[in-house]
């Protein structure tokens, strides 16, 4: 793991670098490229690219807008979007169950997608007036999905094979799990059994481990966020 200083070949993964150079910042969609890849098993190289400050090279030979992830695979295809690094890896496994695509993904996609919208406002708000409504916003999202997770056979959000729901939610769950207590002396997801049976399944994967980066970093970049200079 290194910071990138040029094209690194096939089989690279570039995603946002934290504050810490070598190391992965808060950017959900490279953490869901990551968490894809390695629980998949599939042998990458992952580089670390200062967004802030853009190599010419990535906008000039990875990808023109200038975003991460892109990954690069094995036969030099460059993919530039999360969704499709996800489709390319079940294109990879055949065998397996595939991350996307299984009954019951479109349901489950809409309510993971009002937790995404909900869950950031809430937990980078420091305004003590408007805490309650974005709080109350969240809970009602994570209350619809523990309540449908009362007839999914669990552990995970789709059954007891991961799904491309649970690597979008998994960086969110990780920032609500230690960084509701953190900043805001709450654990919300701790508010719904269901929901937290399927979160410690997640963050327990070997997937996960390999993907995540450390709580130092989380706090770090969620203060800054909290905190705009």
């Amino acid at each position: 793991m290194a910071t990138a200083d040029g094209p690194g070949g096939n089989s690279v993964l570039y995603v946002k670098e934290g504050p810490t150079k070598g190391t992965l910042g808060n950017c959900p969609f490279c953490f869901k490229a990551s968490f894809a890849l390695f629980a998949r098993g599939i042998d990458i190289k992952v580089l670390y690219v200062d967004l802030n400050n853009k190599p010419s090279w990535f906008v000039e030979e990875l990808n023109p807008k200038g975003t991460a992830p892109v990954f690069v695979t094995p036969d030099g295809t460059i993919i530039t979007e999360s969704e499709e690094i996800v489709e390319w890896c079940d294109q990879q496994k055949p065998e397996l169950p595939p991350y996307s695509g299984r009954p019951g993904s479109a349901e489950l996609k809409e309510l993971c997608t009002a937790i995404f919208k909900s869950w950031r406002p809430w937990i980078v708000n420091t305004s003590p007036e408007d805490d309650d409504s974005k709080k109350k916003t969240l809970m009602e999202t994570l209350a619809a999905l523990d309540n449908h997770l009362e007839t999914c056979e669990g552990p995970f959000l789709l059954g007891k094979d991961l799904c491309s729901e649970d690597l979008r939610l998994a960086p969110v769950f990780w920032v609500l799990s230690e960084g509701g207590p953190y900043f805001k002396e709450y654990d919300v997801i701790s508010e719904f059994p269901r929901l937290k049976a399927a979160v410690v399944a997640i963050l327990s994967t070997e997937g996960f481990k390999a993907a995540c980066y450390t709580k130092e970093t989380l706090i770090q970049c969620y203060t800054a966020l909290r905190d705009p200079k």
